[in-house]
């Protein structure tokens, strides 16, 4: 007698079909956050370029927004699939839309740095160091002081617009988007009722 195929591998009511529902919509809505990414960094880059080295009210607005907007499409998301997922689905759903979103956002970095605008990793790196410069000095410290970690800060300022530093971005998203999917999976999984038709 043939055997049917498994459709339930980890007895944990998800199917393959609701797999694949999943995967679908965490590609359609991970382009939709991803967009939504290079939307934003286009009107600041357009406002002004170096208001994220800058500002630093300006980094924290983006991530409330960033995750305002998160929890908005995982709710559509969650939705999308029937209204019920589990941890399981939930961690692997969120973390593939939001590193879906974090390649989107890489690419236009790329296409930013080496296409739009091939002066804007130095004038990044010149800003940083500028800010470093005068929060040191607003901190009271001498000009000899200020130097000396100048030199230190030169060593850890990322060289914009590189390969090297692209591809580490690239990893440090995939870790956050690792992070933030266990956060949200943990709470947005709403597993489905269990009714007993026990009399």
């Amino acid at each position: 007698m043939e055997e049917t195929p498994k459709t339930d591998p980890f007895g944990d009511g998800v199917t393959e079909e609701t797999k694949k529902i999943a995967r679908d919509n965490a590609l359609k809505f991970g382009l939709y956050l991803g967009g939504i990414s290079i939307l934003m960094q286009l009107a600041l880059y357009f406002v002004n370029p170096l208001i994220v080295v800058t500002t630093p009210a300006v980094v924290y607005g983006i991530l409330i927004i960033s995750i305002a907007l998160d929890v908005y499409f995982i709710l559509e998301f969650r939705k999308a699939i029937g209204g019920h997922w589990n941890f399981r689905l939930a961690f692997s759903s969120i973390f593939l839309m939001l590193l879906i979103s974090a390649i989107c956002s890489q690419i236009y970095q790329v296409v930013l740095y080496k296409v739009i605008d091939k002066e804007l990793p130095q004038k990044i790196t010149d800003a940083s160091l500028e800010k470093a410069r005068n929060d040191m000095a607003a901190r009271g410290l001498s000009s000899e002081q200020i130097e000396s970690s100048m030199t230190m800060v030169k060593k850890w300022i990322p060289e914009q617009g590189s390969i090297s530093t692209i591809l580490m971005g690239l990893v440090v998203s995939a870790i956050f988007s690792i992070i933030f999917a266990l956060i949200f999976a943990a709470i947005f999984k709403k597993e489905k009722p269990i009714f007993s038709t026990s009399a």
